[in-house]
């Protein structure tokens, strides 16, 4: 308890680790910025940028952005430049994997 460290042994599958939540001095590793536009009345049209907050000499590994749409959603087109994205209906998001991030 007193060096602070966090001892685990992790489940088989996802999990979530910790949650935690800071008022004071927040330097968070990625900036996400969303920009969203509506293309007439069906239509939505979301742009994501994320920049990496950290130094170029460090990376992120095995990143996952999800970027919430809509609950009636019919159709997804996604288009990245990095990574993977895949519209989950069942999450009513896009779920955009990349396998490394630099910084």
């Amino acid at each position: 308890d007193t060096d602070r460290t966090i001892s685990f042994i992790p489940p088989d599958g996802i999990f979530e680790l910790m949650k935690y939540r800071s008022a004071d001095h927040i330097h968070f590793p990625f900036r996400v910025i969303p920009i969203v536009r509506e293309v007439g009345r069906t239509r939505v049209e979301i742009r994501v940028t994320v920049r990496a907050s950290f130094d170029r000499k460090l990376s992120a590994n095995d990143i996952i952005i999800k970027v919430p749409v809509p609950t009636n959603t019919a159709t997804c087109k996604q288009n990245v430049t990095k990574g993977k994205a895949k519209y989950v209906p069942a999450e009513d998001s896009i779920v955009w994997r990349l396998k490394k991030f630099p910084g």
